[in-house]
């Protein structure tokens, strides 16, 4: 094999390998929410500012993985279990 093939197939497993899992985005995005739920006591400009930040996250993961049903699925698995299960994720 060529070195630039072998140099684009290890690049491309790397970026492969390090992107997050649909767990982990499910993760970040109830992490979000449950933070920007706290906030309600304190500041509500902050509170809306946060749910504006946490609905982006939601709509990017949705976006990224809009041609990969498979991961998608987990990705809503995942997120539904969240939810369900504040303090179990």
């Amino acid at each position: 094999m060529s070195k630039s093939l072998l140099l684009f197939l290890f690049f491309a497993a790397l970026f492969t390998s390090c992107a997050p899992s649909p767990q982990e985005d499910a993760t970040k995005v109830c992490d979000c929410w449950s933070k920007a739920f706290k906030l309600s006591r304190m500041d509500e400009a902050k509170q809306i500012e946060a749910f504006d930040a946490c609905e982006k996250i939601y709509k990017d993961v949705l976006l990224k993985l809009e041609n990969n049903p498979e991961d998608k699925g987990k990705f809503v698995e995942a997120y539904d279990y969240c939810r369900e299960n504040p303090s179990g994720h």
